[in-house]
C-alpha cells in the first residue's frame, strides 16, 4: 500500500452519487472530532458578532495524492448569506451562451445533414 508522505488527524472525502449530489465529509477519530469541535465552538463565542474566519484544519484528501487540503469555517451575516444562496451575473450569463450554443450547432448540424442527403 502506498501511503502519503505526510499523515493528518482528519481525512475530507468526497462521496459523491447522482447528478448534482455530493457529500463532504470530514473523518476523524472520536477524539480528534470532539478537540476538533470544542476548538471551533471554542473560537466561536471569542469571535463574538464578528464575521471572521473561525477555524481552519488541514486534512487528507482521501484516496488521492493530495495531503495538503484546509477547511475553514467562517461566520457570516445574513445579508452574506443571501448573497450565497443567489446565482451570479456571470453563472446567468453562462448558462444562456451554452443553451445558446447548443441550439446553434443543432441547426448547423441539421443543415449538414440535409446538404449530405442531397436536399437544399
Amino acid at each position: 500500500m502506498n501511503k502519503l508522505s505526510r499523515t493528518n488527524s482528519t481525512v475530507l472525502q468526497i462521496k459523491c452519487g447522482h447528478p448534482g449530489y455530493a457529500d463532504h465529509q470530514i473523518i476523524a477519530t472520536r477524539d480528534t472530532m470532539r478537540t476538533l469541535i470544542a476548538g471551533v465552538l471554542q473560537k466561536l463565542d471569542a469571535a463574538g458578532d464578528k464575521t471572521c474566519r473561525v477555524e481552519s484544519i488541514e486534512c487528507t484528501l482521501a484516496h488521492e495524492r493530495a495531503d495538503h487540503i484546509y477547511v475553514s469555517f467562517h461566520t457570516a451575516s445574513q445579508e452574506d448569506m443571501e448573497k450565497y444562496h443567489t446565482r451570479i451575473a456571470a453563472v446567468r450569463l453562462r448558462k444562456a451562451v451554452k443553451f445558446t450554443y447548443h441550439i446553434v450547432v443543432f441547426c448547423l448540424a441539421l443543415y449538414g445533414v440535409s446538404r449530405l442527403l442531397g436536399r437544399p
